[in-house]
């Protein structure tokens, strides 16, 4: 598109700018739907064991639920299988083979890996690998001899999503917005985690009398300003 101001040597002034690149994730679309506990959840278990060696059926399994969560950044062929087949199903055998060998599994990464296969079971948006995943956890549950969660159940569990959350407020030693639990014992009480183990003694909470001296906003706390400075400097600043 041509533009009707003048042209210098350094070209046109007013060119349009260069189209917006679309963002790129690693993350399969899916996901983003999901709780951020839930991708969390997800992401702990596309590492396999590091006790296992490279081709066992523990991380042939593994690869196939890689190929379920994440893009792979390479293209399928024999020299790349980070992602399996690209099905997002391994091989009957290779399921019986999994459950054949789980015993040398360390029990957290392999809890991590149940709950990941759960989540997909519940939530994929493909019928077939929703049927898969589910059967596969549900089949390890049942050789644990535990009772599988309900969907229901496993959404409330991981419900938990960052921006929803609700911070209790300033901590009453540094005064960081750090979240400091509701309802905290006497010797916790207006601790956030960095401050628990100090001894020094908590200060009696104040009272804001009126809009904060420095911003003008009435939700700072009484001691620190959490607004952008004037200067474009951000973070908390102790008022003097």
């Amino acid at each position: 598109m041509s533009c009707s101001h003048h042209r210098g040597a350094m070209g046109c002034m007013h060119e349009d700018p260069p189209p917006a690149r679309q963002p790129k994730s690693v993350l399969k679309p899916w996901v983003s739907d999901l709780t951020l506990q839930m991708q969390g959840t997800l992401l702990t278990a596309v590492r396999g064991p590091d006790n296992e060696e490279k081709h066992s059926p523990t991380k042939q399994v593994v690869r196939a639920l890689r190929a379920v969560i994440l893009n792979n950044a390479k293209a399928l062929g024999l020299d790349d299988v980070f992602m399996g087949d690209g099905s997002g199903v391994p091989g009957e055998q290779q399921v019986n083979a999994f459950f054949g060998s789980w015993d040398q599994c360390p029990l957290h990464w392999l809890f991590h890996f149940l709950h990941a296969a759960e989540i997909v079971g519940c939530r994929h948006p493909n019928p077939c690998l929703r049927s898969f995943w589910i059967g596969f956890y549900r089949r390890a549950v049942d050789a644990l001899h535990l009772e599988p969660e309900s969907k229901e159940t496993m959404q409330h569990r991981l419900r938990h999503d960052g921006s929803q959350e609700k911070s209790y407020g300033p901590c009453g030693m540094c005064g960081h917005d750090m979240v400091v639990p509701p309802n905290p014992p006497a010797h916790t009480l207006r601790r956030c985690a960095n401050c628990l183990s100090t001894d020094v003694p908590i200060p009696p909470p104040k009272v804001r009398t009126g809009p904060c001296s420095r911003c003008g906003a009435e939700d700072c706390p009484p001691d620190y300003c959490k607004r952008i400075a004037p200067d474009g400097s951000q973070g908390i600043m102790k008022k003097s």
